[in-house]
């Protein structure tokens, strides 16, 4: 195997390790190195360490932003005769005239090419009781299927699916998709909209759990 397969299988970090460490008995001290195994050796404990900041870095931001509460809803839509839907936190009022408001879906959602084309889809603002549904819509594939096979009546029939029990539903038209790093930033034109349950307190969503309103 030449030196740019090996770095090619394995990486550059874990080879510039081989480079140090050959195998359990015999040691190659980094000061041995010459030539190009130094060099790909600083680069890969370099690049290693670049990652490792990264990362810290990544768990930082996710750590600040879960402090901020937010509702909880879910976006729906027809997948053919089919109603489906995701999970999603990141929703925002964006204009009130025309109305608009914006939901934020990763890339990677099984809905996102669902969302972003559909002519018409559903926010559904769900309630404080309502955080088993919620974990049931942030499933995939078969998951979500037999996940949501426990709730009953589970849908109301509209131009778009929106669901049951639900403190308020929103009806949006598609008015535009934006880039958003790994999340695409869907804009929708509200359309229809109901309160189903005045009384109804939200699901709200902070440090990673689902939580409820309390008297400040």
């Amino acid at each position: 195997m030449t030196l740019l397969q090996m770095i090619d299988q394995i990486g550059i970090g874990k080879y510039a390790q081989n480079l140090v460490d050959i195998d359990e008995t015999h040691a190659v001290a980094p000061e041995s190195l010459t030539g190009a195994s130094f060099y790909l050796l600083q680069l890969g404990v370099g690049i290693e360490a670049k990652i490792s900041q990264m990362t810290q870095e990544i768990d930082a931001y996710r750590r600040v932003l879960s402090r901020f509460a937010s509702g909880v809803t879910v976006v729906t839509a027809y997948r053919g005769q089919r109603a489906d839907g995701v999970t999603v936190s990141a929703f925002s009022a964006v204009s009130l005239e025309p109305p608009l408001v914006l939901v934020c879906i990763g890339e990677e959602s099984d809905c996102y090419e669902l969302l972003a084309r559909s002519e018409q889809f559903g926010i559904n603002v769900l309630s404080a009781e309502q955080g088993p549904l919620a974990l049931a819509f942030s499933q995939v594939g078969d998951a979500k299927t037999q996940a949501l096979r426990i709730f009953p009546n589970l849908w109301i029939d509209e131009s778009v699916p929106v669901l049951a029990n639900c403190v308020a539903h929103l009806v949006c038209r598609h008015y535009a998709v934006h880039a958003g790093g790994d999340h695409r930033i869907v804009v929708g034109e509200v359309i229809d909209l109901r309160l189903h349950d005045l009384q109804a307190e939200p699901l709200l969503y902070f440090a990673s759990k689902f939580r409820r309103l309390t008297p400040a």
